[in-house]
């Protein structure tokens, strides 16, 4: 899909932004998606998250992960949205045919939109969308109290992270474990957390135990970034 036409909300500062529109072209009869800022970001419901608007239908936090790279933007959606607006797949890519300027306001617009509302629905960012990037981000994976030794956690990351990060903590409590990791560069952030998701399951943590992305305040289970 080719954009031709934008339409961040005017004047407002960035914190008060209410939404993003982008339309296929200039003609108020084409395709329209609008994102809209979320609620409490302590609320336990799914629709207090970040809208999307499409056709009229309305879903909240229904983007796994968002992507604005080289002018494309990137949306993976949740499966229930993909049959409730009918779209042909669950993964949408946009070029986005603006100006420079423009497309770095809209990034900054969609990563406001993103990271509002309730946490446990704000979607992975990548690309320009993450909150600093190119910059280090911190990610703390908490665990429940399991059989696991920390040396095995430690050499996953080493194993997929590469040069691209570090562990830079660990600890255990009553409650449980962490695992501190920071990670740096231009790395694809949502496949990234994907393959450790995965790899930390299978060494047996738990689907329910979280990366805490602190950057984004945002918490994310290993369960719903693997698909298991």
């Amino acid at each position: 899909m080719r954009l031709h036409h934008i339409d961040i909300a005017d004047g407002a500062p960035e914190d008060e932004l209410g939404s993003v529109s982008i339309a296929e072209t200039d003609d108020p009869d084409s395709h329209q998606f609008t994102f809209e800022v979320g609620g409490d970001p302590h609320d336990t419901d799914r629709m207090a998250s970040y809208g999307v608007v499409l056709g009229g239908l309305t879903d909240g936090g229904c983007i796994r992960y968002a992507d604005l790279t080289e002018g494309v933007l990137t949306l993976e959606f949740r499966e229930s949205t993909v049959r409730s607006f009918g779209l042909d797949e669950a993964v949408l890519r946009m070029r986005l045919e603006f100006e420079p300027g423009v497309v770095a306001a809209l990034g900054r617009g969609l990563r406001t939109v993103f990271t509002s509302g309730p946490f446990d629905f704000r979607p992975v960012l990548g690309g320009d969308l993450a909150v600093e990037p190119g910059g280090q981000r911190e990610v703390f994976l908490h665990f429940p109290d399991v059989e696991i030794a920390f040396d095995e956690l430690e050499e996953i990351v080493e194993r997929v992270v590469g040069d691209a990060g570090e562990v830079t903590g660990t600890g255990s409590g009553q409650t449980g474990g962490n695992l501190d990791i920071a990670i740096w560069g231009d790395v694809d952030l949502p496949a990234l957390l994907r393959t450790l998701a995965g790899e930390f399951m299978d060494a047996g943590l738990p689907g329910g135990s979280e990366f805490h992305l602190v950057g984004e305040n945002r918490r994310v289970s290993l369960r719903s970034l693997s698909g298991a």
